[in-house]
């Protein structure tokens, strides 16, 4: 039967299926291996994908990167994937591929979509609460992926008593906005945003 993009429902994964998938992946492909995680290393080496950069991507689609339908390459910004500012961005950006990838395989080959055009039209017809249901399955498998809890627990430890004081303080100030201060710090160790490591010191409930 013929996939149709309008009636489609995202697969419920539950939390701790995506990083017991995610944690899986990461010992499998950088076991023993120090930080941080070389994922174009991996998608190259280990896992034989193509990247494909493409010129315009984020401008056209909206987007740094999506997993081809035959699960075979990922197509990558041009522009952000040459400029070496951004690699923190395009390494959680092809993560999360790899994450649909793992998580959502059988997906994207119905999807069937072989270039930008088609991957544009696609999420257009997709409902949009079943398409963000993707893309958080996904995020959360990468940042579970490149940022490791007891590797992150043990950068928080340098921070404890920094922590212990402003929470000794009674100001009105939110753990998010503690994870906020302290995570540009040591984002380059995981070589992710510290938008990133900020949520995935909450999501891990780490404070």
């Amino acid at each position: 039967m013929k996939f149709d993009p309008a009636s489609f429902k995202a697969p419920v994964i539950r939390y701790s299926e995506i990083r017991k998938q995610a944690d899986r992946f990461r010992s499998l492909h950088w076991h023993g291996m120090a930080l941080p995680i070389n994922i174009l290393e991996i998608v190259e080496f280990n896992l034989k994908l193509d990247l494909v950069p493409l010129k315009g991507l984020q401008r056209v689609g909206d987007v740094e990167t999506f997993l081809f339908g035959n699960c075979k390459a990922i197509a990558v910004d041009e522009d952000k994937y040459m400029d070496d500012r951004q690699i923190n961005r395009i390494n959680f950006s092809v993560a999360h591929e790899i994450g649909h990838l793992v998580l959502h395989k059988d997906l994207y080959t119905q999807f069937d979509h072989h270039s930008e055009r088609e991957w544009i039209d696609l999420v257009q017809k997709i409902p949009q609460e079943e398409y963000n249901w993707l893309e958080w399955q996904a995020h959360e498998f990468a940042g579970r992926l490149l940022v490791p809890v007891d590797e992150l627990r043990k950068f928080l430890l340098k921070f404890e008593k920094q922590i212990k004081t402003i929470k000794s303080l009674g100001l009105e100030i939110s753990d998010l906005d503690i994870a906020e201060h302290i995570a540009p710090n040591f984002n380059n160790k995981f070589r992710v945003s510290a938008q990133v490591i900020a949520k995935r010191i909450i999501s891990e409930k780490l404070l």
